[in-house]
């Protein structure tokens, strides 16, 4: 039997160069350039063309991966992109194949390795992706407080930093990280109860999760006070935003067909005004918020 690692390497590592080199125009780029970029030989990529992508990934494990496989393809054509960086990001792909349960599935099926063993692997991976996102949502939060005059953008039921962790096959279970009792201003100071956990925001990781169903590539959200000057900002920063008219949290959750960078919550009675702003992560999302909190502050 093969171990997981060697159905990496002697499957789906050829998989995805065999994929990538069938879908490679030349007018792009140098067939030696993307020789390269895979980190192969010339010689190796004409095999890959001559090969099948069946050979290595099978149709039903293909229609699982493909988008993901789409995005390191997307990736080769990058400006500055390393063979080291690329298998970086492969391996980072494999990682969450294996916490969404993907490769233990394609495993039972072929008999190719101890379905137990990838069980117990898919468990590690998951906590890792956990922790590298609760790592990652305390670093958007540094980033956060120290955006000037941020307390005046904080509304008085708070707002929080959220995660999605791509874990599970279903996207509406995904666990999504926040601080619990949310961001709040004590004595002119931004503080957080406690560290950031799964489960740490209930409303607003039902918006993320409704999001990523839309656009699979937002992971992260946050928000400030609404403020009728951000229609302004977005389109001087060339983000996208739309206005939702909602009477609770959860009608905001229904209506939302689109994901812009912004989504512009009025508010109404009993309800205060919301601005929740997205992003591929949450350090991402959080930037986007500094820009607009810049714009709004430069006069």
């Amino acid at each position: 039997m093969l171990i997981l690692e060697e159905i990496l390497v002697n499957k789906l590592l050829p998989g995805i160069r065999t994929y990538i080199v069938k879908k490679h125009d030349p007018r792009i780029m140098t067939w030696s350039e993307l020789a390269r970029r895979l980190g192969v030989t010339p010689t190796a990529v004409t095999k890959y063309m001559n090969h099948s992508i069946n050979e290595y990934i099978s149709d039903e494990l293909l229609e699982k991966i493909k988008d993901d496989i789409e995005t390191l393809r997307t990736l080769i054509y990058k400006p500055g992109l390393t063979p080291e960086l690329l298998n970086e990001k492969i391996l980072e792909t494999w990682i969450k194949w294996v916490s969404k349960g993907i490769i233990c599935k394609y495993i039972q099926l072929h008999r190719v390795h101890r379905f137990t063993e990838c069980r117990k692997l898919t468990s590690l991976y998951s906590e890792f992706l956990i922790n590298r996102a609760i790592i990652e949502v305390d670093q958007a939060f540094n980033i956060f407080r120290k955006i000037p005059s941020i307390k005046e953008y904080i509304p008085e039921v708070s707002t929080n930093i959220t995660r999605l962790v791509e874990i599970g096959d279903d996207p509406w279970k995904y666990p999504v990280i926040g601080f619990p009792g949310r961001i709040v201003v004590i004595n002119n100071e931004i503080m957080t109860y406690d560290r950031p956990r799964v489960g740490g925001s209930k409303h607003m990781g039902g918006v993320l999760r409704k999001l990523h169903m839309i656009n699979r590539h937002i992971y992260g959200l946050t928000g400030i006070a609404y403020n009728h000057r951000i229609k302004e900002a977005a389109r001087k920063l060339e983000l996208e935003y739309k206005e939702i008219e909602a009477l609770s949290d959860e009608e905001i959750i229904n209506k939302l067909n689109e994901s812009p960078d912004i989504i512009l919550d009025k508010g109404g009675y009993g309800r205060v005004g919301f601005a929740y702003i997205s992003g591929n992560n949450s350090v991402d999302a959080v930037n986007k918020l500094k820009k607009i909190i810049m714009y709004l502050g430069g006069y």
